[in-house]
């Protein structure tokens, strides 16, 4: 029970942070262009999307024409600008005649810029998350020498070059890396005719790379090497609980399956490709002492639900930055999260990425940030959300913000305002929609929960 009220309060907090400085950008932005906001509140004071039903706010507060509160239906918020056809706004509500305040009334880029003030402010929230982040907490790294303890894994294109499995890299363009992230830094992967040196079998061997390896590695970065990692479990994914159910520990090692010894993480991922939607049985080493037998069901994207412990399987360094050198960092993070997520977004439209697995509610992400209270993960799940609310936001997807991005844009190009009637028919139609995914990603929580 405890444990279920931290996990519910670092959630609220989350999504009251994120929720209040996205609806602030929508806010400030308005004011700025002279439009009049009627109403902010964090959270709604209606039962969502009905803007008439169980009208009710646990406080309100008018200050000049805007009327601050905070609603008692806990899912997002919203900014009521004077003007704008939106979740709030009833059929033939808006006078006939727009007024100077309103936002109708203001020039297209300047709605636009309204618009997009929401996500504006999730992105730079992100970023300035993760820069604290690698301020005050710092930044863990793998050094070459542990990786070299057990050599590289080679994929493909690395084979293709002249890469063997158990490869110690020695130097990469004369340059001896104290990191493994030194190795795809871009100087050395933009050089002129990179190479690699590597130890094997106690004998130094010189890998000339492909004139293309840039765009290549951009490519089949996959393909090309990685460590060879133990496989340590760091935790269970709460929204994958196959691992779980079959009884697998944090800090256990997986050391081989159905029969078969293989200790590398590597190994470990080839193996759940070629056994999706089937159960295996894990070989488990426990206490560093106790072998464990364990019958696991692989899911249809070959995963069952764990995240490894690269802490575990080799020693890391901290590196801790100065306020300016956090700044490129959390920049740096930033963009690595937006595009990771735009991929797997990409993936699950595309069929390849299961969305019943990947997709989660509020109760999945309560449960992600954990029964206990880490503030060092705390803000770093809510750094990813801010990014993830900010895609989110920009599907094209009307009642989403840019679906409202997607209308002006229309106007700007054809130079044709789209109507008031299409508005709001578009608008019932995006929230249906946006409903239905709310019930999904609901539904697909407790399925999860009461099958276990």
């Amino acid at each position: 029970m405890g444990g279920g009220l931290i996990m519910a309060g670092q959630l609220l907090l989350s999504l009251t942070i994120l929720v209040s400085l996205h609806e602030f950008g929508h806010f400030i932005t308005a004011k700025a262009f002279k439009m009049r906001v009627e109403k902010f509140y964090l959270f709604f004071d209606f039962l969502f999307p009905m803007a008439n039903v169980a009208k009710f706010a646990i406080f309100k507060k008018k200050i000049g024409d805007t009327e601050y509160g905070i609603g008692w239906f806990p899912l997002g918020g919203y900014v009521n600008i004077s003007g704008m056809i939106d979740e709030t706004t009833e059929k033939g509500q808006l006078p006939a005649e727009p007024q100077p305040w309103e936002y109708r009334s203001k020039p297209a880029y300047q709605r636009l810029i309204v618009i997009l003030g929401g996500v504006i402010v999730n992105l730079i929230l992100g970023v300035i998350i993760f820069t604290g982040i690698m301020f005050y907490y710092g930044e863990q790294k793998t050094p070459m020498n542990e990786i070299n303890k057990v050599g590289i894994h080679v994929g493909t294109y690395a084979k293709e070059l002249g890469f063997e499995e158990g490869d110690q890299i020695a130097s990469i363009n004369g340059h001896q890396p104290k990191y493994w992230d030194d190795i795809f830094e871009v100087k050395e992967i933009m050089a002129d005719n990179p190479y690699f040196e590597v130890s094997r079998n106690g004998e130094t061997k010189r890998i000339e790379m492909s004139h293309d390896f840039a765009s290549r590695l951009g490519k089949e970065k996959d393909e090309f090497i990685s460590p060879r990692m133990l496989t340590y479990v760091e935790k269970l994914t709460p929204s994958l609980s196959n691992a779980k159910d079959a009884g697998l520990l944090p800090n256990d090692q997986i050391i081989g399956f159905d029969g078969i010894s293989a200790p590398y993480f590597h190994e470990f991922q080839l193996y759940l490709k070629d056994h999706k939607a089937s159960k295996i049985n894990l070989t488990v080493l426990r206490n560093e002492k106790d072998t464990v037998i364990l019958n696991v069901m692989v899911n249809e994207n070959a995963q069952i639900g764990f995240k490894p412990s690269v802490g575990k399987a080799f020693k890391m360094d901290t590196i801790h930055y100065t306020f300016m050198q956090s700044v490129p960092q959390g920049i740096s993070l930033g963009y690595k999260t937006v595009h990771d997520q735009i991929v797997g977004l990409g993936k699950i439209f595309t069929g390849k990425i299961n969305a019943k697995d990947s997709l989660s509610g509020p109760i999945g992400i309560a449960q992600a940030f954990g029964a206990q209270w880490d503030w060092h993960w705390f803000w770093m799940l809510t750094g990813l959300i801010s990014m993830v609310l900010a895609i989110m936001n920009l599907l094209p997807i009307p009642g989403l913000d840019g679906g409202y991005a997607i209308f002006i844009l229309w106007e700007m190009i054809t130079g044709k305002k789209v109507s008031d009637n299409v508005m709001q028919k578009a608008l019932s139609v995006g929230l249906i929609l946006i409903l239905l995914l709310t019930f999904f990603a609901i539904g697909n929580d407790l399925f999860k929960i009461f099958t276990k």
